[in-house]
């Protein structure tokens, strides 16, 4: 990657901005799992092409919109201002832009929209990045321009092989969060051979992404054989061992990655280690329990339920010890982390101390993971937790009846100032129909 043209004009705004997006949007972005695209890529590339440096800027400026008082939400309106720039200077670009710099641009963007909450901008930004991949995966990259095209040399390829990992993260949020939204990326991911062996903590992220892709293509496949649309309903049962089978491989090949380390492993590997742990308990249990199964299903994953929550409690408990961060203020990811895995656990699981447990992490953590808001999710389960333990003593699982268990939960974004809210389905006793209850989330 060369760096060759005069590092474009900034104002005072620019630099609060720029220093705000350095110090702590990358840090927080990178919580988890660093990435050079981040540390390395962005920063280089964003000084020679304005595309990407007014998107930095845009980047900074609403993450600290977000983040800071009322009194300043004037760095809302730079942001929006400084977002509208990048994408005039991809639209109408002074000179043509290289295939991986749109895809970098096209990335940005999303990242934008998943702090501004716009899902449905969101996804068209999503869709013309995975459609370029695609565009350029199959075309052999013969046509493009030398500068930066994905293989021409090492540096280039691995920005392009950052940024398909990129994108499929994304794609699997949308994926999870959105019900209608169709999944693009796993065919950029070869599917596991006999064994899994994993060299890194970056690898095992990838196969775990892969997998839980696989894992929200069957749970739709499942509901819309039970509405009587699936077109393939002999092949789901199939599919279905084929991936718990491919997640106890990656568990144990994980297990083996972590047992013979060759050097101590950093406080960063470790965090890592546990989210993909998290989550891969989370996809395990979400596909043991099919959509046509009775909720006290899920009752037999107790010990699962309660190691995800254990993990997650230690996950957080470390980062808030690492963390400079004042209390109050909410802590934005562009990817998901613990939030749905939590979420799954206060939802699904009836026992009343794990279910507790995961509300109580959702109301304390204050974090918005890409589109998963802690806050939100916590009221959400909050108010599970009493329509299924009203008028009851709950000691145990066994204690709420399949009859008083939430099947399906709708959330409703409200319009303008009206509150958001949220229905939940109860399947009947005999079988034939279902019941909804409402509940506001104010």
């Amino acid at each position: 990657m060369t760096v060759t043209s005069r590092p474009l004009v900034r104002s005072n705004e620019d630099n609060r901005a720029e220093e705000f997006f350095q110090i702590q949007t990358i840090t927080q972005w990178t919580e988890f799992f660093k990435s050079e695209l981040w540390d390395r890529y962005v920063l280089q590339l964003s000084l020679t092409e304005p595309c990407l440096q007014h998107a930095k800027l845009a980047l900074g400026a609403m993450h600290r919109s977000l983040t800071t008082d009322a009194t300043v939400k004037e760095y809302g309106l730079f942001a929006i201002q400084q977002y509208n720039k990048a994408i005039s200077y991809v639209v109408r670009p002074s000179k043509p832009l290289q295939p991986i710099v749109i895809l970098v641009a096209c990335w940005m963007f999303s990242c934008f929209e998943v702090m501004r909450g716009d899902h449905k901008v969101l996804g068209r930004h999503l869709t013309s990045g995975l459609q370029l991949i695609s565009s350029r995966s199959g075309a052999g990259h013969g046509d493009m321009a030398p500068e930066y095209a994905p293989d021409t040399n090492a540096e280039n390829r691995a920005i392009w092989d950052c940024l398909i990992q990129q994108f499929s993260l994304l794609d699997l949020q949308m994926t999870i969060y959105e019900p209608d939204w169709i999944a693009a990326s796993m065919q950029y991911y070869q599917q596991p051979g006999e064994s899994f062996s994993f060299s890194s903590i970056s690898q095992a992220r990838r196969h775990l992404t892969a997998l839980l892709l696989r894992v929200i293509e069957i749970k739709r496949l499942e509901m819309r054989q039970l509405a009587g649309d699936a077109l393939e309903k002999e092949s789901i049962p199939s599919k279905r061992q084929t991936v718990l089978a491919d997640l106890d491989r990656w568990s144990i090949a994980f297990e083996s990655f972590v047992g013979r380390g060759t050097r101590t492993p950093t406080k960063e590997d470790v965090r890592a280690g546990q989210l993909l742990q998290i989550q891969h308990l989370a996809g395990s249990i979400h596909l043991s329990v099919t959509a046509s199964d009775e909720e006290i299903s899920y009752d037999k994953h107790l010990p699962k339920f309660q190691k995800l929550v254990s993990l997650s409690r230690a996950l957080m408990e470390r980062l808030e010890i690492s963390s400079m961060k004042p209390p109050k203020i909410k802590k934005f990811l562009y990817e998901h982390g613990v939030i749905p895995s939590l979420y799954l656990a206060g939802y699904k699981c009836r026992d009343p101390v794990v279910r507790r447990e995961a509300h109580s992490q959702l109301a304390s953590i204050q974090r918005k993971e890409g589109m998963w808001d802690s806050d939100l999710m916590a009221k959400v389960v909050g108010h599970i937790i009493t329509v299924e333990e009203s008028n009851r003593l709950v000691c145990s699982s066994s204690d709420i009846p399949e009859e008083g268990r939430v099947w399906r939960e709708f959330i409703h974004a409200g319009e303008s100032s009206e509150p958001w809210k949220v229905i939940f389905e109860f399947r009947l006793n005999d079988g034939n129909g279902t019941r909804l209850v409402e509940r506001s989330l104010d």
